[in-house]
């Protein structure tokens, strides 16, 4: 995947398999940057320290300075950018799980995105389809009212619903 224009790349080496993801970014003076290369050598070996901005990480860890304005604004849209990537990673991660029928991982996966932003009706439809798949229709019902209220098409979810159903 591309990352988004104007998003940061994360810094760091890889570490060992099953550790903790660590990602990083630095933003400002060259000062933050030398000051986010110590700490990413402190922490290696503690964590799994991803070096690509595609990598999924569990922590991000934004270094930035907080005296300047132009380097709040920047630190506060580095944020919500990382939110919006993050949210995306784990709708990508439980529509994969959904195709393969690993519902109950999904379901896991579409929360996740709907904690990051309470308002992704496509989360919610995909987790309603997850919870149907295993027989949840009260929790379903629950997804789809809320996708509902989001602005989803009516019709097309309910289609998509009954024709789950049926092949259950």
């Amino acid at each position: 995947m591309e990352k988004p224009e104007g998003t940061p790349s994360f810094s760091g080496r890889q570490g060992r398999r099953g550790e903790i993801g660590l990602a990083l970014i630095s933003l400002g003076c060259p000062k933050n940057l030398v000051d986010s290369e110590v700490l990413m050598g402190q922490l290696d070996g503690k964590f799994q320290v991803v070096h690509d901005s595609n990598d999924p990480s569990d922590i991000l860890v934004i270094n930035t300075c907080g005296f300047i304005n132009d380097a709040k604004e920047e630190s506060v849209d580095t944020i919500l950018r990382a939110i919006e990537a993050k949210k995306e990673e784990w709708f990508r991660q439980g529509v994969s799980s959904l195709k393969s029928g690993k519902y109950d991982v999904a379901i896991r996966a579409f929360s996740q995105a709907i904690e990051l932003s309470p308002k992704y009706a496509e989360a919610y439809v995909n987790r309603a389809l997850a919870y149907v798949f295993l027989g949840m229709d009260d929790d379903a019902q629950y997804d789809i009212e809320r996708a509902l209220e989001l602005g989803i098409d009516r019709a097309a979810l309910e289609a998509q619903i009954e024709f789950i159903k049926m092949m259950r």
